[in-house]
């Protein structure tokens, strides 16, 4: 919803959440490994799930716990569990044991899963790329000085 003085912060929001959903699915249909086609029949939950392990096993390197993807995720802990395995049958991730707990698993990408990601976000990249090239140089730093405050402002 606009105001008579033009769009809101939340249309602005919105513009860019769509820009950003262009974007991925341009970058899918440009990509050639064969993996991708993984993460195409991926649904909303399953490419959730996979961008949330992508990013808390860039922090715990070792892996993660079942419980902390679910609450990454807001889901319970069987739901959580079902999507994983479903997502390990897929190839795209794996389970492997905890080094300071045998009894618990870790849940890590997958070879494929990771060299799917790699090639789809060079894929992204090139196509943020073009995008951001439309603009002049002094407003592609003022949307990288902007964004990158109101990332650092998020609270996880």
């Amino acid at each position: 919803m606009t105001s008579e003085q033009g769009p809101t912060i939340f249309d602005t929001f919105r513009q860019l959440e769509t820009i950003g959903k262009h974007l991925k699915r341009k970058s899918f249909h440009r990509a050639t490994n064969p993996n991708i086609k993984n993460i195409l029949d991926l649904s909303v939950r399953q490419l959730a799930c996979l961008g949330a392990v992508k990013d808390l096993t860039a922090i715990h390197t070792d892996g993660i716990s079942l419980k902390q993807l679910a609450s990454f995720l807001g889901l319970t802990l069987p739901a959580s569990s079902l999507l994983v395995d479903s997502m390990v049958k897929k190839g795209l991730l794996q389970r492997k044991e905890n080094p300071s707990d045998r009894r618990v698993l870790c849940i890590l990408l997958s070879d494929i899963g990771k060299e799917a990601f790699m090639e789809l976000s060079h894929e992204i990249d090139v196509s943020v790329g073009e995008l951001i090239k439309t603009l002049p140089k002094e407003d592609q730093a003022h949307l990288m000085r902007i964004t990158q405050q109101l990332f650092e402002n998020l609270e996880y």
